[in-house]
């Protein structure tokens, strides 16, 4: 059972508590209706298989678990994805997608998912997932936008049931400067337009050969998730919960733009935070489209522990448990070696 965890906003004092720093992300699952269309656009569009297939133990939906294809010829060609962030490419699942055929739509002005952020280890594997999926014959894969965030480079789209979806590779750590900058300040819009440019197409191209051009393939390397975004109906709530709660760093807080950005370890970010759409809207219910959850995976028991006794949260498994943020997403806290 998922606790709801209520942060004050009168408290203003930072917890001591701090999130180890080989925290890294697991799967998030999209909870959606039109199952057949939303497979299509994964397996056919992305060129992802099936890993594994269950029931969720507390609701009894079925649950799809997606990954990257493992072809014999595809597995010698790849090197192992060791990006600058650590956390090595698995040939286990991606993204799940939980098909609950009464599920409603959820509303404009809801907390849930902005997007999911699939991190690709360098950049000739962005140049050949962008080709790929831009000649791609499933219908429903379109671009959304294209930009250059000064810390990464990034593809922009949706999947059927409106989920959105980016794609990523991270430029050089030494390069982060400018965005990390930028980050610490709020003189409004004017920080993020400095840190977002339209994508370089053609430079990013150059990095392929004329063969590989010829023949992109998606996600050649594989991949990971890299951060979630989310859309809050209260930003600052929303902070004290993941740096008090959570334990992650504040990389920015751009409260006149109604945006934040959160990690560990150093990172860019693990976790965004905006109000766009959704101030002072509609906390997310189970019941809605789109999000189900995301995961947290924690490198050691002691990490483990350390963030459960956070929630006081009578447990008996040694391996996961859920809580809820302010909004209601919920956060499932898998132990990597229970």
């Amino acid at each position: 059972m998922a606790e709801r965890i209520e942060i004050g906003r009168e408290r203003e004092t930072r917890s001591t508590f701090r999130m180890d720093s080989s925290m890294r992300l697991g799967v998030p699952t999209l909870r959606v209706k039109d199952l057949d269309r939303v497979l299509s656009f994964y397996i056919d569009g992305f060129n992802l298989e099936v890993k594994k297939k269950y029931y969720d133990k507390e609701d009894g939906l079925k649950i799809w678990e997606l990954g990257f294809r493992r072809s014999s010829s595809e597995t010698a060609k790849r090197e192992p994805f060791t990006p600058s962030t650590s956390s090595q490419l698995s040939d286990g699942p991606l993204i799940a997608i939980k098909h609950d055929p009464n599920v409603e739509p959820r509303p404009s002005n809801s907390a849930g998912l902005y997007h999911y952020a699939i991190l690709l280890p360098d950049r000739k594997s962005l140049a050949s997932t962008y080709l790929a999926l831009g000649t791609s014959d499933h219908s429903e894969v379109i671009f959304d936008g294209f930009a250059d965030h000064g810390i990464s480079e990034a593809l922009y789209l949706h999947d059927p049931e409106g989920n959105g979806i980016e794609i990523y590779s991270d430029k050089p750590k030494a390069e982060w400067s400018g965005f990390l900058a930028a980050m610490r300040k709020d003189a409004g819009s004017s920080h993020i337009l400095s840190i977002t440019r339209p994508l370089d197409i053609d430079s990013l191209l150059k990095d392929l050969s004329k063969e590989e051009r010829s023949n992109p393939i998606p996600f050649p390397r594989g991949g990971r998730i890299g951060h979630i975004h989310l859309s809050v109906t209260e930003l600052e709530r929303s902070v004290r919960f993941y740096t008090e709660k959570i334990g992650l760093d504040i990389v920015g807080n751009l409260r006149s733009v109604g945006v934040a950005f959160l990690s560990v370890g150093g990172y860019h970010h693990h976790i965004g935070l905006n109000t766009w759409e959704s101030l002072n809207g509609v906390t997310h219910l189970p019941r809605h489209a789109g999000l189900d959850s995301f995961k947290l995976i924690l490198p050691s028991s002691r990490a483990f522990e350390a963030l459960l006794d956070q929630f006081s949260i009578s447990q008996t498994s040694d391996v996961d448990f859920s809580i809820l943020d302010p909004d209601g997403i919920k956060i499932r806290v898998e132990n990597a070696s229970p």
